[in-house]
């Protein structure tokens, strides 16, 4: 993985999501929270993810087959401008979650290459055509993909995401979007 290294997360119930929390250059710190009824809540928080909306490039993880965590690469990906009814988000916390996993051991088929992580939460950097309601530096967050939230920055349906208030950490709504629509 050219110098990246797995982050250890401590305890028998985070140890299958170590395979999806990635440390390259100082980027990413995946840390973990009691939430809701006691679930282990889990997030990584994108560290020195200075992204330019200028910048037609960003890093993001990515598998092209199906296995353990070594399969996971950091790689840079093209990111232009958003199309129509998109925003471009610079991330600040991604949620991680045992699905992420299912993914990228194949146990969930996606199509190769794929990406990993289906929520996140951040700042938006630039807007497409016709996008109403959100703008440059509004903090917003999404939690039903589409899959490929392990990455600095990224391109997403301005419909797939939500203004998060100043009262809920980035953290916090990055780790919470998957879990409020998942029905117990």
């Amino acid at each position: 993985m050219g110098g990246a290294s797995i982050l250890e997360i401590a305890g028998e119930t985070e140890r299958a999501m170590e395979a999806n929390a990635l440390r390259v250059g100082g980027l990413g710190i995946c840390r973990y929270r009691l939430g809701f009824s006691s679930d282990l809540r889990h997030y990584m928080t994108l560290k020195n993810a200075n992204v330019e909306s200028r910048k037609p490039m960003t890093k993001a993880v990515q598998i092209e087959m199906a296995g353990g965590p070594e399969v996971m690469q950091l790689v840079a990906v093209d990111l232009p401008r958003p199309a129509p009814g998109e925003v471009r988000i610079r991330q600040t916390a991604i949620g991680l979650n045992y699905i992420d996993t299912y993914h990228r051991s194949g146990l969930y088929p996606v199509k190769f290459p794929s990406g990993l992580g289906l929520e996140a939460a951040g700042v938006v950097e630039d807007v497409g055509q016709g996008v109403a309601g959100l703008k440059a530096g509004d903090r917003v967050a999404y939690g039903n993909g589409p899959i490929g939230a392990y990455a600095q920055a990224r391109n997403i349906a301005a419909a797939q995401v939500v203004k998060i208030p100043a009262t809920i950490d980035d953290q916090t709504a990055a780790g919470m979007m998957l879990k409020g629509i998942t029905a117990r």
